[in-house]
């Protein structure tokens, strides 16, 4: 009787080993679908906002309505993403530009330096000779 005891004994410590293990896999399971859904919603996060089109038509709305005045008319170029910025293209008076805003579109840069290079401003040419 001291044997069917002890393999009685064996057997159900068996099926509490199987039964951890299918927890555990169901845990693993469990923790990658929640840090997917993490992940995944950062990701949407991230993008949310307005976008590169609508930043560049804010900024150069605002060049037309607040810093030109009627002088002169901005229109607006090529767009794309730069250094983690919307870089867009204005055009006043027949002279083209690069300028940038956050991607936010709370932030407008008429210009940028690069700082890996020196400044070098274009010449005007001299008036009255």
């Amino acid at each position: 009787m001291d044997i069917k005891i002890i393999i009685k004994n064996i057997q159900d410590k068996i099926k509490k080993i199987k039964k951890t293990k299918k927890i555990d896999r169901n845990m693993i399971l469990m923790a990658v679908a929640i840090v997917f859904v993490l992940i995944t919603g950062i990701i949407v996060l991230m993008n949310l906002g307005p976008s590169d089109q609508t930043i560049a038509k804010s900024s150069v709305d605002y060049i037309n309505n607040n810093l030109l005045q009627g002088q002169a008319t901005a229109t607006l170029g090529d767009i794309s993403r730069d250094n983690g910025l919307v870089k867009f293209q204005i055009t006043v008076s027949g002279q083209t530009f690069d300028s940038y805003a956050t991607k936010d579109g709370k932030l407008f840069f008429p210009q940028g330096f690069n700082l890996k290079e020196p400044y070098n401003p274009t010449p005007t040419p001299a008036t009255g000779q």
